[in-house]
């Protein structure tokens, strides 16, 4: 630092020059107060001196926590927790476990939400496979890979105000030439466009954001998903899979060849636990599974892996389905005994909470232990309902301490197995 620069501190309106007057009158009148009691005799230093150390010492501690607070006051004007709790809470987070969540939809920002307040070291490969479909059933006139999930996790992981959150998730209204386009996904498309590349995109975005972590596309290739139905049957996007009178027999990504990321291999391996986030079996889970290097990664890593399933049946995708049928199917892309765990709900869901669900046809996934233990991991029952959401959705809360609970419990179980 240069002295035109240093001298900028005492500059009028700092605020903090009268408080480095002040501690700086405290450290001398401490020395000066050291320097009488070291020349008396021993023994013979009095009350005034004992009193004047006391002053000295109040004088510096509080000359210094006012410097503190002023640069706090600049730095973090919003805030109501102390410097001390936030330092505290900044430096608990960076020590807390590897995290990667996978997966699309509501059910990963979801589990997001929660993780974010038991670690920074997260990391949220989304799954981008989709038809482009916006919600208002415009086609998404952008060329780069679905980022409405992508926009969500974002959002999930923001320690941004909340006001930036409302704006990304903004949807234009009728009567503008943006009907139907939701701010957040037209932000990431002109970042895209600016930086020449949607990884890129999405690393400023998160800067904007203030992310805790990481979200990392599953590939950058763009991806169609497609169904072949027992019908015999194929459609192409979630929409047209959902919308199909036949069951699903199995979905696949076109191109085949799309790989991976390499942020995204490289975080599997580099994970102490890695959780396939709540979701649509089908269309939000396997499609990740799908990318050329993701299934390789998660065999290879030693990673706890953990499944957390949807709390509903999907209707159109997961009709009458079990605990037992989505490790089946799991297991028929990624191979038996590759979990360790599946989290299932065993909690209450209310009437109001229901009504939707039992119009479209969708039902609580009954919990068949026994067939499930078949597939070589432990299930895990616990009450993960958020009470207060109108639709039925994970306790994030809830959600994201079972996950954490069980990395510590797997931890403890290769520690004695060794």
């Amino acid at each position: 630092m240069n002295l035109k620069k240093f001298l900028k501190w005492f500059y009028p309106g700092m605020r903090i020059k009268r408080w480095v007057a002040f501690t700086t009158f405290g450290i001398i009148l401490l020395s000066m107060t050291f320097v009488i009691i070291i020349s008396e005799e021993k023994g013979k230093a009095g009350l005034g001196t004992s009193i004047l150390v006391i002053i000295g010492i109040m004088i510096i501690i509080t000359g210094v926590k006012r410097i503190i607070n002023s640069l706090t006051t600049i730095f973090l004007p919003n805030t109501d927790s102390g410097l001390v709790d936030i330092v505290y809470k900044k430096r608990q987070l960076e020590r807390g476990p590897r995290v990667v969540a996978m997966g699309g939809g509501t059910g990963l920002s979801s589990i997001l939400h929660g993780l974010k307040e038991f670690t920074n070291n997260i990391t949220a490969i989304v799954t981008v496979a989709d038809e482009g479909l916006i919600a208002s059933g415009i086609q998404e006139p952008f060329d780069t890979p679905q980022s409405s999930d992508v926009r969500d996790c974002l959002i999930a992981l923001a320690d941004a105000e909340p006001v930036v959150g409302s704006l990304f998730n903004y949807r234009f209204k009728k009567g503008t030439e943006l009907w139907g386009h939701n701010f957040g996904n037209l932000f990431l498309a002109a970042m895209s466009d600016i930086m020449g590349d949607f990884d890129k995109a999405i690393k400023e975005s998160s800067k904007v954001l203030a992310v805790r972590g990481e979200v990392i596309p599953s590939t950058l290739s763009k991806i169609s998903l497609i169904a072949q139905h027992e019908d015999g049957t194929e459609t192409v996007g979630r929409q047209n899979i959902l919308n199909s009178s036949s069951p699903i027999k199995t979905v696949y990504i076109r191109p085949q060849t799309a790989k991976a990321t390499k942020e995204a291999v490289n975080a599997i391996m580099r994970a102490e636990a890695v959780i396939m986030a709540p979701g649509a079996l089908f269309t939000n889970v396997v499609p990740g599974l799908l990318v050329e290097g993701i299934k390789e990664a998660l065999s290879a890593s030693k990673a706890t892996k953990i499944y957390m399933m949807a709390i509903m049946t999907k209707a159109g995708e997961t009709d009458n389905y079990k605990a037992s049928d989505h490790l089946r199917v799991l297991s028929s892309y990624v191979g038996e005994n590759l979990l360790d765990y599946c989290i299932a709900n065993n909690g209450q869901i209310s009437k109001e909470q229901m009504k939707n669900y039992e119009q479209e046809g969708s039902s609580p996934v009954p919990i068949d232990k026994e067939d499930a233990f078949k597939f070589g991991c432990k299930v895990v029952e616990a009450p993960l309902v958020d009470k207060a959401s109108q639709k039925v959705r994970h306790d994030s809360a809830k959600a994201a301490s079972l996950t954490l609970d069980l990395l510590n419990e797997s931890k403890r179980s290769r520690s004695h197995a060794k």
